[in-house]
């Protein structure tokens, strides 16, 4: 198979080009051979873009009979598409609901996109967004082959948007890709969706083999252009009466002349001017029709969303599922919502998930091995020996041991609702017999890995050492105050000033303007830009503050539970400053995030701020063995006084 097309070198088609832009040839030791190299590689090819080809078209007429058998001529190629015989863009039901989550999607970024540019462009003119900018829900229609699907798209993360349909629910992630088109994961797949919109639709070119066109609402009172091209003149006057499926304009097609007929009967007015040059899809009259309740509209689908899979599985493994479990958080925080679950539901399963996984005793040995196959490349070859020895030894010993199993069902952390903190508390951590061996096995690829450390390749594998090489104390404090940084570095800005929105908000376009000016390469109008969008983000997060403070909640009160059962070192009561955990030899002192957790002010922030003040309070009272031992040693201290004053 060969041909040749009519294009630049980067594959784009010039604007001078003849609607024939390029021509494949197929040869082979028979017709038959020839036949099926042919369409071997019509599916092979992709082209999208504003231009239309007759691809799939050309597919299923070399699979005709007739054409197999060599019968045909121009003649019968007349009769197919008089009789419409081919139907390329036939589709299941299943290939139909895949192809409307694409297209709205695609709707509902488009819609995403102008609200969050309307909002930028307000906060920019020095302006407060109206609240109805910063929605992440957006109700969308489409039309194929006659039916309407009612979807309603919710953002529920920054690239990962939720479809409701009849009340099933699917998700499909998203990303730009840089020629235009967009890429979708959906249903554990992946399709390349390129776009384009017009008056008279959405039309979607799937990884460049399928198209589909959404219609638009059929309104047969307006009458619109086919096809582009040029008005050369109206054949019924303006005002006239015109009968239905009777010509009454005149369009110039590649020298060609082609009429345009009206569907309904009624009184034409003009709207574009004869010999003009006109879209498709441009209005080029009205009619006022003499009877409008013959007017079809599109047949509602009532069926559901089929049951898909993730996007992107998650997999099965404890760090697999921390990882799910923290991006499912982030997302909270970031101001998102899962229309899957109540937001009574959202935050326990969100946590009851992060400390499974937490307190499993194979996710730091899990976490190393995979950073290290992830870097393995960028370490001299003798470090690459002496790690491989480490982990072949201390690491994968311990993700293969009979002896160090992965939580199950009966040795999971019990659910946070239904469970006082008395019953938390009494449980044991399945972890604490690993931390002396983990702590070992860090610091000795630590060692190794350090002198490297300047290599931002190896940043993962050095972050994911220096996390685990405290134990499981450093783990869970440092895992949860991430999430309260992320909480107050937009909630303190709002505390006790609920009432003064606006000037909060004008106070953070002042400050991130000035922090943006530090940022190398941007113009000031970028900086500006930049600045706006910070705010914009803020705003959006702020607008769920409910449910963050509900996840934050449930995340202080996990911490609070599992602090009785942490290993720990305390100091001693006369210290000013009370340790808070002991981590290797460096002692941690109370974090200043809990502390701006507790001085948080206002309706949303009270359940936030009596939980943190209960846990300050729990981290910083010595144990009962402690104040028994140091009570000891003073009663001792007081009687060894009295017996030598006697």
């Amino acid at each position: 198979v060969w041909g040749y097309f009519s294009v630049y070198g980067r594959g784009a088609v010039h604007e001078f080009a003849d609607s024939q832009f390029g021509h494949i040839f197929s040869v082979g030791g028979t017709r038959e051979s020839a036949r099926k190299h042919l369409i071997l590689a019509l599916r092979e090819l992709t082209i999208y873009g504003g231009i239309r080809t007759t691809t799939q078209y050309l597919i299923a007429m070399l699979e005709l009979p007739e054409y197999r058998e060599n019968k045909f001529s121009t003649q019968w190629l007349d009769g197919l598409i008089a009789t419409k015989a081919i139907n390329s863009n036939k589709m299941t039901t299943d290939e139909a609901l895949d192809t409307v989550v694409f297209g709205a999607v695609v709707k509902a970024l488009d819609a995403l996109q102008q609200v969050r540019t309307q909002a930028i462009t307000a906060l920019d003119y020095g302006r407060v967004p109206d609240p109805s900018l910063l929605c992440t829900k957006f109700p969308i229609e489409l039309i194929l082959d006659g039916i309407k699907y009612c979807v309603t798209v919710t953002q529920c993360g920054r690239d990962m948007f939720a479809l409701e349909l009849n009340g099933s629910v699917v998700y499909a992630d998203t990303r730009p890709l840089s020629d235009g088109r967009l890429l979708v994961f959906y249903d554990s797949k992946t399709c390349a969706v390129f776009t384009e919109q017009d008056s008279t639709g959405l039309r979607l070119e799937i990884d460049g083999t399928r198209t589909v066109v959404f219609e638009a609402e059929n309104d047969p009172s307006k009458l619109r252009a086919s096809t582009t091209g040029k008005l050369v003149r109206f054949l019924v006057p303006d005002g006239a009466h015109v009968a239905a499926n009777t010509p009454y304009a005149e369009m110039e097609v590649m020298k060609m002349y082609m009429q345009l007929s009206s569907g309904d009967a009624g009184v034409l007015k003009h709207v574009a001017n004869a010999d003009s040059y006109v879209k498709a899809g441009d209005l080029i009259a009205q009619l006022d029709l003499d009877d409008s309740s013959n007017i079809k509209t599109a047949e509602e689908f009532t069926g559901t969303f089929l049951a898909t899979r993730p996007p992107h599985l998650p997999g099965t493994r404890c760090h697999q599922q921390l990882r799910e479990a923290t991006r499912r958080a982030e997302a909270v925080l970031a101001g998102f919502t899962d229309p899957a679950l109540s937001e009574a539901e959202m935050p326990t399963a969100i946590v009851n998930d992060m400390v499974r996984a937490l307190c499993d005793p194979l996710l730091p040995f899990s976490e190393i091995h995979e950073a290290f196959t992830t870097v393995k490349a960028a370490l001299p070859k003798e470090v690459i020996s002496d790690v491989e020895k480490i982990i072949a030894s201390e690491v994968e010993t311990h993700l293969t041991s009979p002896e160090v199993k992965p939580s199950t069902a009966d040795r999971f952390i019990p659910p946070l609702d239904g469970m006082n903190r008395d019953d938390f508390a009494a449980t044991s951590l399945p972890r604490s017999s690993t931390d002396a061996s983990l702590i070992k096995v860090c610091r000795k690829l630590l060692d190794r890995v350090e002198p490297y450390e300047g290599d931002s390749r190896l940043a993962a594998l050095v972050g994911v050492l220096r996390r685990h090489a405290g134990g499981l104390s450093a783990l869970v404090w440092a895992f949860h105050d991430s999430l309260f940084e992320s909480y107050v570095s937009v909630e303190s800005r709002f505390s006790g000033r609920l009432d003064a929105r606006e000037e909060v908000i004008m106070e953070m376009v002042k400050q991130f303007t000035v922090e943006a000016r530090v940022t190398a390469g941007l113009s000031a109008r970028e900086q500006r830009e930049l600045a706006c969008r910070r705010v914009y983000d803020a705003m959006v997060s702020n607008e769920g503050v409910q449910r963050k403070s509900m996840l934050v909640v449930h995340l202080l009160t996990t911490l609070l539970q599992l602090s009785a059962r942490l290993p720990q070192r305390e100091a001693p009561l006369e210290s000013s400053l009370v340790d808070l955990h002991q981590v290797g030899e460096h002692v941690r002192k109370v974090d200043p995030v809990l502390r701006s957790l507790e001085e948080l002010r206002g309706q949303p922030y009270t359940k936030v701020a009596l939980e943190a003040r209960q846990l300050m309070m729990r981290v910083m009272t010595p144990s009962i063995q402690k104040r028994q031992q140091v009570l000891h040693s003073k009663l001792l201290a007081v009687t060894n006084d009295w017996a030598k004053a006697r």
